[in-house]
């Protein structure tokens, strides 16, 4: 299932130093201005079936501090702004040939020449 971004200009957001991991030290808050650009997938936790899998994305915003906390982030005008993208099964594996065609395939053999297996 795919997520969409769920915020928009003007929103107040939480600013986190490692915007993966929102456990970790608070900057401040501050207001989404303008879309930068969209960032990369990760995930912070494999999941087992990857039909359950959690994707994350984020995207990269133009921002103005609202409550600072950290002032040594003053110069900072863009943050990165996590969202949950996808559940299920991530892009990379949605290309792949799924399970029940690989069950269609001839299995593979060695050439054999007078009775001899050659690999």
């Amino acid at each position: 299932m795919k997520y969409e971004f769920p915020y928009k200009a003007g929103d107040i957001i939480n600013v986190y130093q490692d915007y993966q991991n929102e456990n970790s030290k608070l900057i401040g808050t501050a207001k989404l201005i303008r879309f930068r650009k969209l960032g990369r997938s990760f995930i912070l936790e494999d999941t087992m079936p990857e039909l359950e899998q959690v994707v994350y994305n984020y995207q990269e915003w133009y921002i103005e501090w609202e409550n600072l906390i950290d002032k040594s982030y003053k110069h900072q005008k863009h943050a990165k702004v996590k969202y949950l993208d996808t559940v299920g099964l991530s892009n990379s594996i949605e290309d792949e040939m799924p399970i029940y065609e690989y069950e269609k395939l001839m299995p593979d053999s060695f050439l054999t020449v007078n009775g001899i297996e050659i690999y």
